[in-house]
């Protein structure tokens, strides 16, 4: 699996569009302390995330071990973030962009591919249903964790937790059928 500077750029850029104006949030009065107050202090909530960083982690998760035509989709996705990244990199900054390589990891076990498809469906349940900034969470998040997937910080969080954690999913699936 390879990922280039411009795709990686992609990925962040989506993470930051979602992540800054959470943080920037303070409760009551604009909060003086602005990025020395604590979470809860500023009135942040962590849940306001999970849409986010659930999308994400799935989207790691499709693009480093799912093959078949979510594979496939996850491929092209990143695939046009790393065009569009590397477009705008050069446009903006006249940089090039490298291309990074990294071992791809083992395709899911049968109970943690099902695992993956009935989450993917609720996300795309979700999505069809729900209010314009779910959708943008859900979709951002999901298109961050394709492509910033075959960098090697998230194949390290999908080998060491992500993965394990499906897997382990997948194993009580596999046996309650």
């Amino acid at each position: 699996m390879s990922i280039t500077v411009g795709g990686a750029l992609v990925g962040l850029v989506l993470c930051v569009i979602i992540l800054w104006p959470w943080w920037r949030k303070s409760g009551g009065g604009g909060g003086k302390g602005g990025f020395k107050e604590s979470a809860a202090a500023a009135g942040r909530n962590w849940k306001q995330l999970l849409p986010f960083v659930g999308a994400l982690a799935l989207g790691i998760v499709v693009a480093v071990s799912v093959g078949g035509l979510i594979g496939g989709a996850a491929t092209k996705v990143r695939t046009g973030s790393d065009q569009l990244g590397d477009d705008s990199l050069h446009t903006l900054t006249g940089a090039s962009s490298a291309t990074i390589t990294h071992p791809g990891l083992a395709h899911l076990q049968a109970g943690a591919a099902v695992v993956v498809l009935v989450l993917l469906t609720i996300v795309v349940l979700t999505f069809r249903k729900g209010t314009k900034a779910l959708k943008r969470d859900l979709g951002f998040g999901l298109i961050a964790g394709m492509t910033l997937g075959p960098s090697a910080a998230a194949t390290g969080l999908a080998t060491a937790i992500l993965l394990p954690i499906v897997t382990a999913a997948g194993a009580h699936v596999m046996g309650w059928l």
